[in-house]
């Protein structure tokens, strides 16, 4: 699976998956500014059904990893048969949301037709917990969870 920088549009890093059937992608409706997981939101989806690997508690803020889908809109120039996954920059501390995470998801679906994931993975807590490889396990598992809804 090629991982490839966009042109300069943010500095996260996306990988581009092939969308070869109709997929029903909800679009959020989450605050963009929130990184909790909310498990009434459609477009907000756990990657693990019960607790992920390695947690140390249940946190929909700290302890769950997820996606969040943001599907074109009627406003899109064309819809295409892209996906993209969208794994925010932060060096594991922070989720950098003014740059690289939700404004870069409603930007690839809105403008550029692109089915886009925003990847919340677990961060490094000040107890140390969940330093590597904690979020490459997130980062893994969000690329296996999203190819079978690309097909």
């Amino acid at each position: 699976m090629p991982f490839k920088s966009l042109c300069g549009l943010a500095k996260a890093t996306i990988a581009l998956l092939p969308l070869f059937a109709c997929i029903s992608l909800a679009q959020s409706s989450s605050p963009s500014t929130s990184t909790c997981y909310y498990a009434h939101d459609p477009g907000d989806i756990r990657l693990w059904d019960g607790q992920a690997p390695g947690a140390v508690g249940n946190n929909p803020c700290t302890d769950t990893p997820f996606l969040r889908l943001f599907k074109p809109t009627a406003a899109a120039s064309e819809s295409t048969d892209i996906a993209a996954i969208v794994m925010p920059g932060g060096g594991h501390n922070e989720l950098i949301d003014t740059n690289e995470q939700s404004p870069v998801g409603r930007y690839f679906a809105d403008r550029l037709g692109i089915t886009t994931s925003v990847l919340y993975y677990r961060l490094v807590q000040p107890t140390g917990t969940y330093r590597y490889p904690v979020p490459m396990w997130d980062t893994q598992r969000a690329t296996s969870v999203s190819m079978p809804r690309s097909s």
